[in-house]
């Protein structure tokens, strides 16, 4: 059974595709770095796949809100609000 991540990554063989390119700063750059290795990927693409599921995953779970709580593997909690 896939997770919801899994799922809302998937983009199986018969998926329609649109390319698109944009330039990123320095310091995003890095960001794209750092997130290759914590995902175990080589691509930005697939980071920003990742990054896009784990978004909308987030925006579902904020609400009116707009905000989601992240439990780390410690039991640390992290109150993200989602503005603008």
């Amino acid at each position: 059974m896939a997770t919801k991540m899994e799922q809302k990554s998937s983009n199986g063989p018969s998926a329609a595709r649109t390319q698109t390119t944009f330039a990123v700063d320095p310091a995003t750059q890095a960001v794209l770095e750092h997130l290759k290795e914590k995902f175990g990927v080589t691509t930005n693409t697939a980071v920003i796949r990742k990054a896009l599921a784990l978004a909308d995953i987030a925006a579902d779970a904020a609400g009116d809100s707009h905000s989601v709580t992240i439990e780390d593997t410690n039991g640390e909690k992290l109150k993200v609000i989602l503005t603008g």
